[in-house]
C-alpha cells in the first residue's frame, strides 16, 4: 500500500490506490481487505486521510522511505511500478497528464515500447498550455527511445529530441535546446524530421542573434 502510494500522484483518490493495489495483488486471492490496510497505515500514523478523503503520507520522510524501499529493490518493484501505471491509465489515462505519469512509470519498469508510446503522445497534448510538463514528457521520451536502443535516425527518438528541443527552446534555455540537437546533426534523418530538424535549429540561431546561420540553416 505505502509502495503504491509513493508512486501515484498525491493526495490521492481512494478509489486510485485500490485500483492500484487490486492490479498489484491480482494473482492473491487472500489477505485484508482495502479498507483495512488503510486503517491501519492510518492507525500506525502512517498515513493521513484529507478533508475531502484523499490521501497521503503523514509526513515528507515517509515518502522518500517508500520510494527507498523501491529502489532498494523491496517487493517486486516492477510489478508494482506497472500496477500503479495501469491505475492511472484507467482512472485518467485520457488526460496527458495521467498518461505521462503512466509512461514515466513503465519506463521505470522496464516497458519503454508502451513508454515511449504515452509520453510521445502525453508530450505534444501538454506543448501548447504546459512547456516545462511537455518538456519532461519529451525527455522521457527521449530516455525511453534510448531504452530501446533506437538510433538517432530512428523517427520516433528524433521526434522525441526534436520535442524535447522545441519545448526547452520555449522555456528560454537556448543553449540547453541546442544541446539536444546534437544528436540529430550527423543522423540521416528522413524527410518530414530533417525538416523539423533545420526549423528548430534555425529559430535558435535567430533567437540567439545569429542571423547569418539562421538564414543559411532555413
Amino acid at each position: 500500500l505505502l509502495a503504491l502510494l509513493s508512486l501515484l500522484p498525491r493526495p490521492c483518490p481512494p478509489e486510485l490506490l485500490r485500483r492500484a493495489l487490486l492490479s498489484a495483488s491480482a494473482s492473491e486471492q487472500t489477505g485484508p481487505s482495502f479498507g483495512a490496510l488503510v486503517d491501519r497505515a492510518r492507525a500506525a500514523g502512517l498515513v493521513v486521510a484529507l478533508p475531502g478523503g484523499d490521501l497521503d503520507f503523514a509526513s515528507a520522510p515517509l515518502v522518500d522511505g517508500a520510494r527507498g524501499l523501491l529502489e532498494r529493490g523491496a517487493g517486486d518493484a516492477v510489478a508494482l511500478r506497472t500496477a500503479a501505471a495501469e491505475a492511472l491509465l484507467a482512472d485518467r489515462g485520457d488526460q496527458a497528464e495521467g498518461a505521462a505519469a503512466a509512461g514515466r512509470l513503465l519506463l521505470d519498469a522496464g516497458q519503454g515500447e508502451r513508454a515511449l508510446g504515452l509520453l510521445a503522445d502525453a508530450a505534444e497534448r501538454l506543448l501548447a498550455r504546459d512547456v516545462e510538463a511537455a518538456r519532461a514528457a519529451f525527455e522521457g521520451a527521449v530516455a525511453a527511445a534510448e531504452a530501446l536502443g533506437l538510433p538517432p535516425s530512428d523517427p520516433r527518438r528524433a521526434d522525441a529530441i526534436l520535442g524535447a528541443a522545441r519545448s526547452t527552446r520555449n522555456s528560454g534555455e537556448l543553449e540547453a535546446a541546442a544541446a539536444m540537437l546534437e544528436p540529430l546533426a550527423q543522423a540521416e534523418l528522413p524527410d518530414a524530421q530533417a525538416g523539423r530538424f533545420l526549423e528548430v535549429r534555425a529559430t535558435l540561431e535567430l533567437v540567439s542573434g545569429q542571423l547569418d546561420a539562421a538564414i543559411a540553416t532555413a
